[in-house]
């Protein structure tokens, strides 16, 4: 057979890209054919393929690269040759993967507080598109990076917060769908810095007729980088040109070979590794010999005043001028200035400096400084005020109201407001029981809070701090309180007495507590409980507002007692003591009114009718009460059961008035209300006095009467009214608790008689509240049964 050129098939997949996922092996099979057989030789990107596995035959060629990774993507070469040719096919290969590192990373621009880096994409993207960077650094003296930032879409970054003059490290890494790639880092430290400001003053300390000594003060700030030195230039008046003079390393020059009474101007810059800074120029200076008053240049010193916080350092410099040099003395608010290790004020070349360490509230004031020379003696006021936090809100913090889940306190603006104004309040709690101090609020603007949510009976403590602008005050902290009520629960309401009864049901009653708590008493609750058992029921459904309540649906003859709870806002109090067992009976209807039969000084029979209605059961007996007039109690007039409707009370006194009442008695126990009392009966023989009988003709005719009152502590006698035609006459308009006694004279055609004059009365309240009291009736052979009385 004769020579034939090499040939090969390329399989579909590898006629377009070939995509494998990092970590998985990369196989490409080609077969191929040629007379003689073909040499194969595979090469990606033109240079050889390291990590592949290659296995060629007279009929097929193989390459094989395990665990692939990013830096395995990329063009591969396959090349077939023999005698009859040559052949060659590529296959692209694409492994998805994290991205390779990017390239040229270098900082663009730098500043004393930030850097900002910039770098190109990475070479290899892993196959997938770069949608972020991220950037760490670290300072030169530490080993380990931190993440300063996280997303970057962009190929440059500000990195910003660094510490001035400090020298970092950056890496940055690319990201894509597949994860964060390998890290470019930067190879040599960056610092943070810049060029420093100027001098804040250049001032000629000596003129002759040919020179010009100067002196300047150091930067405020040297951009980060030490000062390597100062660069001196000078100007002549008319010209624009400013030349070089002189670069030293010391903050004083002599300036010479100048003109004689040529105007120049001078001005310095500071340098350091970052370069150049931005010029000061000295007031225009004629050279010439003179004298010249002291100055004091105070441009630099804002309406020359110095602002600082507690606890800072001070420090002023201010340039100061005249020929020859003058000397300062300093004074604070009228009175020479006490030097000491915190204070001290200084003179340099071209200055004077005032400095005091860790300034406080007291270090406020205005300060003097006076520079003398044989021109003359010039002050200037350089005023410094010392700002700090806000000492202690005025207390002490009062509470304004109390209750289970709130408590209301205020306090006063502290009387150290810190020398600003009073942004607001920082307002703090504490359970007694713990340490920690929890934070309410930070932004109350009023001197009163309203704490919420608090647990009713916890013990509280609260702390409160003013803030101004420079942070919060020490606190001033109230006493403990416990949330609750002001007040407490009442007591106890008076023993539950019977009302009303019937078969089914009993009314009690019962009095206020003594003690309402110190508040008012909203209600009641009413418990009951059969006289056999010692499990009490609620038996009011929702809190009962009146002294009266009626409990029904009892069993007909059985006992019961009653026990009373008062409630206000603080809560239910204790119960009353319990009544006396009550019987569910019908009530028997009271006797009838008692009416006298025989009366004389001392004995008095009465007698009544019987009750209508006997409760259902045989009327058993009757007790009697007496009450002597017109200040007497009720009291028991009989010893022994009654069984008639008459009874003779005796052991009276004479000449005493009496009403007397009736109760009656069923077989069942139940007690019946008392009858209507008697109409006052008087305790004297029956005797009818003699009366002479006078013709009317032979009587003198009582035209009215005279009435008059006074008071027993008094001796004048008032006329209540002049002319009182009957024998009988109310007075009205009394003082109760006053005693008085009144008279009466008698007047006819002939005039006026003598007077008939009262016993002292003092007035008072006839009537007394209800008494309720108990008898006892026997129900049976071993019992007896309370029955309540009023």
């Amino acid at each position: 057979m004769g020579a034939a050129e090499p040939e090969f098939e390329l399989d579909v997949e590898l006629r377009r890209t070939l995509v494998v996922r990092a970590g998985c092996s990369i196989r490409m099979f080609v077969p191929i054919k040629g007379r003689p057989s073909p040499s194969v030789t595979w090469t990606k990107e033109g240079g050889a393929v390291t990590r592949a596995v290659i296995d060629s035959t007279e009929s097929f060629t193989m390459l094989l690269i395990p665990e692939s990774t990013r830096n395995d993507a990329g063009k591969y070469e396959l090349t077939l040759e023999n005698a009859s040719g040559k052949k060659t096919a590529e296959v692209h290969v694409r492994v998805l993967d994290s991205p390779g590192p990017p390239i040229n990373l270098k900082p663009v621009k730098i500043d004393k507080e930030s850097i900002t880096l910039s770098w190109e994409m990475p070479l290899i993207d892993g196959g997938a598109k770069i949608t972020n960077y991220i950037i760490e650094k670290r300072e030169s003296t530490r080993k380990a990076f931190a993440t300063c930032v996280m997303h970057c879409p962009t190929t440059s970054a500000r990195i910003g917060e660094l510490g001035e003059g400090c020298e970092y490290y950056f890496r940055v890494s690319a990201e894509n769908e597949y994860g964060i790639g390998e890290a470019v880092e930067t190879s040599d430290p960056i610092r943070a810095s810049q060029a420093p400001t100027p001098p804040p003053s250049i001032v000629p300390t000596d003129i002759t007729k040919n020179s010009v000594s100067l002196a300047w003060t150091r930067p405020k700030h040297d951009g980060g980088s030490r000062i390597t030195g100062y660069v001196l230039e000078a100007q002549k008046k008319g010209t624009d040109q400013w030349a070089h003079v002189t670069t030293v390393k010391t903050m004083d020059f002599i300036v010479k070979n100048l003109n004689e009474n040529e105007e120049y101007i001078f001005r310095v810059m500071a340098v350091n590794l970052s370069g150049r800074s931005a010029p000061r120029e000295s007031k225009p200076i004629t050279v010439k010999e003179s004298t010249m008053l002291p100055e004091f240049d105070l441009r630099a010193v804002c309406q020359k005043t110095v602002i600082a916080k507690a606890g800072d350092d001070i420090k002023v410099e201010i340039p100061v001028i005249g020929r020859p040099r003058p000397t300062v003395s300093w004074q604070k608010d009228g009175t020479a200035l006490k030097l000491t290790q915190r204070t001290n004020a200084e003179m340099t070349g071209a200055t004077v400096v005032l400095s005091i360490g860790e300034c406080n509230r007291s270090d406020s004031g205005v300060y003097t400084m006076t520079g003398k020379n044989i021109a003359g003696t010039v002050s200037e006021n350089l005023i410094v005020r010392v700002h700090d936090v806000p000492g202690p809100p005025k207390g002490p913090v009062k509470i304004v109201e109390i209750s289970r889940t709130y408590c209301v306190f205020s306090w006063e603006p502290p009387e150290n407001d810190g020398g600003v104004p009073i942004n607001n309040y920082v307002v703090e709690i504490r359970d007694t029981t713990s340490q920690t101090w929890t934070e309410l609020s930070a932004t109350v603007i009023r001197t009163v809070f309203k704490a919420v949510r608090l647990n009713t009976g916890s013990e509280y403590q609260f702390r409160v701090k003013a803030k101004n602008r420079y942070g919060a005050g020490p606190p001033i902290t109230s006493e403990a309180v416990v949330a609750a009520y002001p007040f407490k629960v009442p007591g106890p309401p008076g023993t539950p007495h019977v009302v009303a009864f019937t078969k089914d049901s009993i009314t009690v009653g019962w009095n206020e507590p003594v003690s309402d708590g110190g508040s008012e008493v909203l209600g009641y609750h009413v418990e009951r409980k059969e006289r056999s058992s010692i499990i009490w029921t609620k038996i009011s459904s929702s809190m009962v507002k009146g002294n009266i309540f009626k409990s029904s649906g009892l069993e007909d003859g059985m006992a019961y007692e009653f026990r009373v709870s008062a409630e206000n806002l603080a809560g239910i109090g204790k119960a009353s003591k319990a009544s006396e067992a009550i019987l569910a009976l019908d009530p028997v209807d009271p006797p009838g009114q008692p009416e006298p039969v025989f009366v004389n000084k001392n004995v008095i029979t009465i007698q009544w009718t019987k009750p209508e209605y006997d409760g259902g059961f045989k009327i058993t007996g009757y007790t009697v009460e007496k009450k002597e007039l017109p200040d007497g109690r009720w009291i028991r007039a009989n010893f022994t059961n009654i069984m008639e409707t008459q009874f003779t009370v005796s052991g009276l006194t004479q000449d005493a008035s009496y009403e007397f009442r009736v109760f009656a008695r069923n077989a069942a126990g139940s007690v019946s209300m008392p009858s209507d009392p008697s109409d006052p009966i008087t305790c004297r023989d029956d005797i009818v006095e003699p009366r002479i009988m006078v013709d009317a003709v032979f009587r003198d005719v009582i035209s009215h009467y005279i009435v008059e009152r006074r008071e027993t502590s008094r001796l004048v006698w008032t006329v209540i009214d002049p002319k009182v035609e009957s024998t009988c006459l109310k007075v009205t308009k009394l003082l109760e608790g006053d005693e008085y006694i009144f008279r009466i004279r008698a007047v006819n055609q002939f005039g006026v008689g003598a007077p008939l004059e009262s016993a002292p009365v003092l007035i008072k309240d006839p009537y007394l509240p209800p008494e309720a009291r108990l008898a006892w009736t026997v129900v049976c052979s071993s019992c007896t049964a309370p029955c309540y009385k009023v």
